[in-house]
């Protein structure tokens, strides 16, 4: 039970940050940021051996981002959360990174576990 409590608060602790960032940083200067949405992309195990890291974070995440949207989002703009499996696995990862980036248009990921960027 601590550990789901600590995932959680992680969870939105990291969030908030990445809130921060997108208002004080890239979407200031971001020529993108017309758009009615903030995309922000999350990659994580939900499924294997590793995947209550990442189904609690996601959980957490999808939760504080309704929070931030039932209040009027972001300057406007509702937070639109979309999340990769990544089953704990680098190439998978890479695979869901390109995906988020290349077709999602994501410009903000926020992955719950290392193994899956040390490439």
């Amino acid at each position: 039970m601590k550990t789901k409590n600590i995932v959680t608060v992680l969870a939105i602790v990291f969030l908030v940050l990445i809130i921060g960032f997108i208002l004080f940083g890239g979407l200031i200067q971001n020529p993108s940021a017309t758009s009615d949405k903030i995309k922000l992309g999350y990659i994580g195990p939900l499924t294997g051996d590793a995947a209550i890291l990442g189904i609690e974070a996601s959980q957490a995440i999808q939760l504080a981002v309704d929070e931030i949207n039932s209040t009027g989002g972001i300057d406007g703009k509702q937070i639109q959360l979309i999340v990769e499996d990544d089953q704990y696995d680098a190439a998978k990862s890479l695979t869901a990174y390109n995906k988020l980036v290349n077709q999602d248009g994501v410009e903000t990921i926020i992955m719950s576990t290392y193994g899956g960027f040390l490439l």
